[in-house]
């Protein structure tokens, strides 16, 4: 059971996400939210967690093996419903209210190299 959260994205800039969810879903179910949902393919499964700096983002509970990432595809979720705020802001460790980032971008090996050269 999960909680369903909207998907944000500028529609210039929605393929970033490189087919992850996030370029064509209208919401995703974070299913380590309380909610009354439960994942489908219309609705992925993702998991509230930290990146590396300890900012709160979203990210897919199953991800691609061999793959680097995720990383962020610049796509964005927000709920209105405080139990989505409520866990946001356990986890920032302050009061947060807004969108968080979705990392669910995901690119092979020679790929990155060649977009970070």
């Amino acid at each position: 059971m999960g909680l369903l959260v909207t998907v944000f994205y500028n529609n210039d800039y929605r393929k970033c996400a490189k087919n992850g969810a996030s370029t064509w879903a209208e919401s995703v179910c974070v299913v380590n939210v309380d909610g009354p949902f439960e994942p489908s393919e219309k609705h992925p499964a993702y998991v509230l967690t930290k990146n590396y700096y300890g900012s709160p983002i979203l990210v897919p509970q199953d991800q691609p093996e061999g793959m680097i990432g995720p990383m962020a595809g610049g796509n964005f979720a927000e709920s209105s419903d405080s139990r989505f705020g409520a866990a946001v802001s356990e986890m920032a460790g302050f009061n947060f209210y807004g969108a968080i980032p979705i990392h669910d971008r995901f690119e092979t090996q020679r790929e990155y190299d060649l977009l970070t050269a």
